[in-house]
């Protein structure tokens, strides 16, 4: 069955099998003449490719862009790289980039697609839960800079996203996991309600209408606002320290976004409660269900003055300090919550 979500920028987030949508009829409507450029990396170009090329006959003849997998590929010289591929190989302004992968493909492709001659027309096929649930959706769009997560940018909506579930089947454990925390932080912002339902289910047992209900979370934030001015900040829960986490090891010994969001969700949690905010009740259900998946962090302790660092070049901070969404209770969440560093540093010392 195929179940759609309308999303800010006039496009839909489909839930369906590439067949059972029929991708290949929607090409031939809206792209009949355009050239077709499909971006993919070294792991779909393996795993999800083909399934796409023998679903797809209007693909058939698409250029085919292979770049290496992992955060490491989103930079500037990657962008460049490909702004540099689409003038070799002669693309207009009217073609479409079919963007296959998770949330580096999704957030590169659609950057890329961004700049490139002032813009051409993207479709996101999701193949991770991460992306499905979070990257691919809302029009954030962007690469790291200078060791930095998702510093350079722009709001860029597709004209589609299309999650076929089946491409989950192709995902190792950790990533299911990644795109595990990210819906957890969607209960938590949502409602006692849905984090019950997402808890109670495990990583790989997510459905595709569990999958519908929490992308719905993030769609209807986005649609109230779209381009981060004050409720969408809600979404960043747990990305603060999260995005400080992974920066500090982008380079040398990378942590998956995943893991880096779920132990901030648990850190930001701390602060939430040590600031009189959540109650310690919902503190230890939170760091108990997060702990059981993803372990607990090791020996971040020894880096607190760098991950402060990092929050302190974080892209919702606006000069006062660093900015915080902070949860009130599950299911309540409070944006632009400045708090103060001892705050923070006692939450990394005793959040574990």
């Amino acid at each position: 069955m195929i179940e759609k979500i309308a999303a800010y920028g006039q496009y839909d987030v489909v839930f369906s099998s590439i067949d059972d949508f029929d991708l290949d009829f929607f090409l031939q409507k809206y792209y009949s003449s355009a050239q077709k450029i499909v971006l993919v990396d070294e792991n779909t170009y393996k795993y999800c490719l083909d399934y796409l090329i023998t679903s797809v006959p209007s693909l058939a003849q698409a250029e085919v862009i292979v770049v290496p997998a992992g955060e490491s590929t989103k930079t500037m010289e990657t962008a460049i790289q490909l702004w540099s591929t689409l003038l070799e190989y002669g693309i207009s302004r009217n073609a479409v980039c079919i963007n296959l992968g998770g949330g580096v493909i999704t957030d590169l492709g659609g950057f890329v697609g961004a700049l490139y001659k002032r813009g051409i027309d993207c479709i996101h096929l999701p193949t991770t839960l991460l992306a499905m649930v979070d990257a691919s959706i809302g029009g954030k769009t962007g690469v790291d800079f200078e060791g930095v997560k998702n510093q350079i940018g722009v709001f860029y909506f597709p004209k589609l996203v299309l999650c076929d579930t089946a491409f989950l089947a192709t995902l190792p454990e950790e990533q299911i996991l990644s795109g595990y925390a990210e819906a957890l932080k969607h209960g938590l912002i949502n409602s006692r309600e849905l984090w019950n339902k997402i808890t109670t289910n495990s990583p790989k047992s997510i459905n595709k209408q569990l999958l519908k209900e929490i992308v719905k979370v993030k769609n209807e934030v986005v649609l109230q606002d779209p381009l981060e001015k004050n409720l969408r900040k809600a979404l960043n829960l747990g990305h603060t320290i999260g995005h400080a986490i992974e920066s500090l090891f982008l380079e040398e010994n990378p942590i998956p976004h995943g893991f880096a969001v779920a132990w901030g969700l648990v850190y930001e949690a701390k602060i939430a409660t040590n600031v009189g905010e959540l109650s310690i009740e919902e503190f230890n259900e939170i760091r108990s269900h997060i702990v059981k998946h993803y372990g607990e962090p090791n020996n971040l302790e020894n880096h607190i003055e760098d991950l402060i660092n990092w929050m302190k070049k974080d892209k919702k901070n606006d000069g006062e300090g660093i900015n915080f969404s902070l949860l009130a209770a599950i299911g309540d969440v409070k944006i632009n919550q400045i708090v103060a560093e001892e705050h923070i540093i006692e939450a990394l010392l005793s959040a574990f």
